[in-house]
């Protein structure tokens, strides 16, 4: 699948993931993997069910720090795994409501990714930062 561009503030990438049951069976969990400059330091995934659609936003270095090595605390783990089929990334996701498991190619993920940096350097987010409108958003937050 290819990776779309169809502006040039933002990145997508379509990909066939799976979800890791409990009792070991996989299901197919197409996801959409975003970035954009409105919001230079996040990636989101949009995991989508026959019922339902599930996005989740996380840091794009974690992402970054995922595809090599272990990482991620709180809400979102992933970890690089060599299977027998291939390499695939392992995306633990927990909330109150309970826990999924997802798992994707690691090759797919990786070309995303690296279109985010062709797209925006590391370093250079807080460039695309529009600090009224975060300070705004605060603060209505606050009032809220």
């Amino acid at each position: 699948m290819a990776i779309t561009a169809p502006n040039a503030d933002r990145v997508s990438r379509d990909l066939e993931m799976r979800m890791l049951l409990d009792n070991g069976v996989t299901v197919p969990m197409p996801c959409t993997l975003h970035f954009t400059l409105a919001d230079p330091y996040a990636v989101s995934a949009t995991f989508r069910s026959a019922r339902t659609s599930v996005t989740w936003v996380f840091a794009r270095e974690l992402l970054s720090s995922g595809l090599v090595r272990e990482a991620g605390e709180g809400d979102i783990h992933i970890t690089p795994l060599q299977r027998t089929s291939g390499n695939v990334l392992r995306v633990e996701l927990r909330s109150p409501d309970g826990r999924a498991v997802m798992e994707g190619p690691r090759a797919e993920i990786d070309d995303f990714l690296r279109s985010t940096y062709d797209l925006l350097p590391g370093g250079l987010e807080w460039t695309y930062l529009n600090m009224d409108a975060a300070l705004e958003q605060l603060l209505n937050d606050e009032m809220a």
